[in-house]
């Protein structure tokens, strides 16, 4: 009977995913990478619900907790790492979303970032040493 509980829940992953990438498709963004995406959707969402609600969730999860918690969940883990390895080797074309073009290293923005990461490193690194810094005797 245990065994029904992580498969259930497989089953609902799986047609979860299914039915989202479906839906990418229908909608017609243009690019693979959006159907690819909802395959992962519901797995990456299960585990977070069930990382931070696990115990709450009143029926069934909280009375089979254990079932669900190592065997319902290591083979959605095991599926993501997995997606994630195979969507690493996909082309991930974000269309119909424009492209980014990337920030010119020389405009003035840019100057004006690296100027405020240099002086917050310098806060950071002076308070973290404290009243160390200086001659002996704090003249």
């Amino acid at each position: 009977m245990r065994a029904w509980h992580p498969a259930g829940l497989w089953l609902i992953l799986v047609l979860f995913g299914w039915e989202l990438g479906w839906g990418m498709g229908q909608v017609g963004l243009g690019s693979p990478t959006w159907r690819n995406i909802a395959w992962a959707f519901g797995p990456g969402l299960v585990l977070t619900l069930s990382w931070c609600y696990g115990k709450r969730i009143v029926w069934p999860v909280r009375r089979h907790f254990d079932t669900y918690a190592v065997r319902g969940l290591a083979a959605p883990a095991l599926y993501l790492y997995l997606w994630a390895v195979a969507a690493s080797r996909l082309n991930g074309a974000p269309a119909p979303l424009p492209p980014r073009a990337a920030p010119d290293p020389g405009s003035r923005c840019s100057a004006q970032r690296r100027e405020t990461g240099r002086r917050m490193l310098k806060q950071s690194v002076l308070r973290r040493a404290g009243p160390s810094i200086g001659p002996p005797g704090g003249e």
